[in-house]
């Protein structure tokens, strides 16, 4: 495992030779480096494995002219830990369904696997639930570093962390009963996080420095809700943020974003949530603002109160 020879045959036949048995087995890589040019397919009941931490295995996809790094396309029950995946042509690591209706993907797992840029999001989901991303990094990735595109429930985000993203460090749209724990979201390209058409979010001990705009963002809109079929869900409710941490937020010093948070609501759509955060900011150190309404339709209906520091423009 040097990296100067092409190892994609090797990687995908030994994915193959295990989905012909059924599935239910490991594929223990070595430590090193790997060259690879085509994006890999694990279906389901199949684990990639490196031997420790995300840099002992790297997977460099430098010759790779589209698509993803890996697809985990399979119905379910599948895994990746212990990588380093760097240079895909689009997404790092990608969970998508079979684009049939009614088919989602459940129960995967990503764990110590870091995707560097990536060129498009570092950590892809669509139409998933049942599924854990555990201390997973996203750096450099040329949109989002963590984007649940749609439609998602039960999903967690435990101790991920995006950086340097040219978009939002995690973005979830569409996502239900889902939570993020211990994550954070750094310098990156446009918001910390960034929630649309979701109910019922836990965000609970995360914390957003130096993004371009606010550490956290949402928005019920008509444009926003265009991105889902699911239009009963344009409008966002019952989300928890709880012990987040913000530092210089709204790098931009743009006078439409807050600096902890930036609400978008509109067409009559509504907002609804809770901020408490206890975490020890200077008195000076935020304005905590009043509601700024913005835009015409006086039908908005934002319920979003801050408990303890950081500004908000709604």
């Amino acid at each position: 495992p040097s990296g100067k020879s092409d190892s994609t045959n090797a990687f995908q036949e030994a994915i193959d030779t295990i989905k012909s048995q059924n599935g239910g087995l490991i594929i223990e890589i070595p430590g090193g480096e790997f060259k690879l040019s085509r994006t890999l397919d694990l279906y389901y009941r199949i684990i990639l494995k490196g031997p420790g931490t995300q840099y002992s295995t790297v997977l460099d996809f430098c010759d790779q002219k589209k698509g993803p790094g890996i697809v985990m396309s399979g119905y379910g029950q599948a895994g990746i830990e212990g990588l380093l995946i760097k240079n895909t042509a689009s997404n790092g690591v990608e969970i998508r369904d079979s684009n049939q209706v009614g088919d989602h993907r459940n129960f995967f797992y990503v764990q110590d696997v870091a995707v560097e840029d990536a060129g498009e999001c570092g950590f892809f989901v669509k139409d998933a639930y049942m599924s854990n991303f555990n201390r997973c990094w996203s750096r450099r990735a040329s949109k989002f570093g963590f984007y649940l595109a749609g439609f998602q429930t039960s999903i967690k985000l435990d101790t991920c962390f995006a950086s340097n993203s040219r978009d939002t460090g995690i973005y979830l749209n569409d996502t239900i009963y889902s939570s993020l724990i211990n994550c954070g979201s750094d310098t990156n390209g446009s918001y910390g996080y960034f929630l649309s058409n979701c109910q019922s979010i836990a965000i609970s001990g995360c914390g957003a420095e130096g993004n371009h705009y606010s550490s956290i963002g949402m928005a019920a809109t008509k444009d926003w809700a265009e991105n889902t079929p699911h239009e009963h869900r344009s409008e966002i409710s019952g989300i928890t943020i709880q012990s987040f941490f913000s530092l210089h937020g709204n790098k931009s010093n743009h006078q439409d974003f807050g600096h902890y948070m930036t609400l978008f609501a509109e067409d009559g759509k509504r907002i609804i949530g809770s901020s408490h955060n206890h975490h020890a900011i200077p008195p000076d150190g935020y304005q905590h603002k009043e509601v700024v309404k913005r835009g015409s339709d006086s039908k908005r209906d934002i319920r979003f109160p801050i408990y303890r520091g950081g500004d908000l423009l709604a």
